[in-house]
């Protein structure tokens, strides 16, 4: 990017971190699949799964790993920055389409970046240890749709930034609070 704000190197980092961290508590763990020790892996609401060393990576196993178990943390990363983001326009409210623009930007690097390592880890599994005995599978499909998401949650942003539109959907709500407002 030629024309980053100043903000640019801290959501980076903060997006980094996020992933590191997901690295060690999800994909990292689930790399052990097939190491005959058994895993025990929890997202962040609390979904823990527990398989035994003898487990096969067929079945079950797999519809839980593709099957929504690794989406709410990816969302819980994109929904904390775009927040930590809107904080940062409040401050500097001249540089908020910008600043938004760049995050939104990171996640949709960030969003590629998980869901091509959910897939070389669930290719290494399917490998035994070798991920070039399998294919990899195609997740362009994933990336697409969060993506998507990530398009709505800076849409809502920026309508929550926006002082015009602000008002235009802030004034109801007020109203039907029984909150007196000035048209």
């Amino acid at each position: 990017m030629v024309n980053q704000t100043p903000f640019f190197p801290k959501r980076t980092l903060s997006i980094d971190v996020a992933y590191d961290r997901l690295e060690r508590e999800l994909f990292g763990r689930w790399t052990l699949f097939d190491s005959g020790k058994g895993i025990t892996v929890t997202n962040c609401e609390g979904k823990k799964v527990h398989f035994t060393g003898d487990t096969e990576y067929v079945g079950a196993a797999q519809e839980i790993f593709w099957g929504g178990f690794f989406e709410p943390d990816f969302k819980r990363v994109i929904t904390e920055q775009i927040d930590q983001t809107v904080k940062d326009c409040e401050i500097h409210p001249e540089l908020a389409q910008a600043i938004l623009s760049e995050t939104a930007d990171l996640l949709r690097k960030f969003s590629r970046r998980v869901y091509e390592r959910v897939a070389e880890v669930d290719q290494r599994i399917r490998g035994q240890g070798d991920p070039n005995i399998t294919q990899r599978r195609t997740v362009e499909d994933r990336i697409k749709a969060l993506n998507a998401e990530i398009d709505v949650f800076t849409e809502a942003a920026r309508k929550l930034l926006n002082p015009s539109l602000r008002r235009q959907w802030l004034h109801p709500l007020l109203k039907l609070a029984g909150v007196r407002t000035i048209p």
